[in-house]
């Protein structure tokens, strides 16, 4: 079985066209479109990585008796948690506690350690209630690696909470795709070959969910 993942940029009109890297001091989105290819890094705090191949496989539905298409549009969609992003840091000279409100702690140290150039054992993570996530608090956003840099800097503790218009405006959206689908097989249900093209756009703060397609099972052979 072969499958081919096929990813595409939507821009909203009147955005400028990103060719190139856009570099910013809490994050970098990349793509690089040589060669027949799209790549891109996308570090946001945490990292995501991805690298679909658009090469055109040859007789991908050779020896099917039947190919089905068929187009699927999943709309944009604003995650929504009960509660919105919110956290606090404290630094006393020597130690940051960072109060968050996470699914993921782990990663949420590790990224401060990395971005603020802190040893492990100068940086504490503390979550109590998430007030719901669904994924778009599984990392740390730019606001809140901001809260923490200014703890540093200015001394003493920093708080901020978002509002709800902030919240539906700059937490990052996901699953804006169009997506046309074929599947070859034969008329006894063996599947001999998938082909997906995706279309995607996840709003002006993209996020790890503005490539979630390029995460979607693709495999080479089976």
């Amino acid at each position: 079985m072969v499958g081919v993942l096929l990813l595409a940029a939507l821009p909203s009109a009147g955005a400028p066209e990103l060719n190139g890297p856009y570099n910013g001091d809490l994050g970098v989105l990349q793509f690089d479109t040589q060669d027949g290819r799209v790549s891109g890094h996308y570090d946001r705090g945490g990292a995501c990585n991805f690298e679909p191949d658009r090469r055109v496989v040859e007789g991908l539905f050779e020896g099917a008796d039947v190919v089905v298409r068929q187009r699927m549009v999943n709309r944009r969609i604003a995650p929504t948690p009960m509660e919105g992003r919110v956290c606090a840091a404290a630094w006393d000279g020597q130690r940051l506690t960072f109060y968050a409100s996470t699914q993921g702690i782990g990663l949420v140290k590790e990224t401060l350690e990395q971005r603020l150039g802190l040893a492990a054992d100068a940086v504490r993570v503390v979550c109590a209630d998430v007030g719901g996530g669904f994924g778009s608090k599984g990392g740390v956003s730019s606001e809140e690696l901001l809260v923490a840099w200014l703890a540093l800097r200015l001394g003493g503790t920093v708080r901020w909470a978002e509002t709800r218009s902030e919240n539906l405006t700059a937490m990052g959206h996901g699953r804006g795709q169009v997506q046309d689908v074929e599947i070859g097989a034969t008329r006894d249900g063996k599947v001999t070959g998938l082909r997906m093209h995706i279309t995607q756009e996840a709003g002006a703060y993209a996020d790890a969910m503005s490539i979630v397609s390029a995460g979607s099972p693709a495999p080479a052979s089976a």
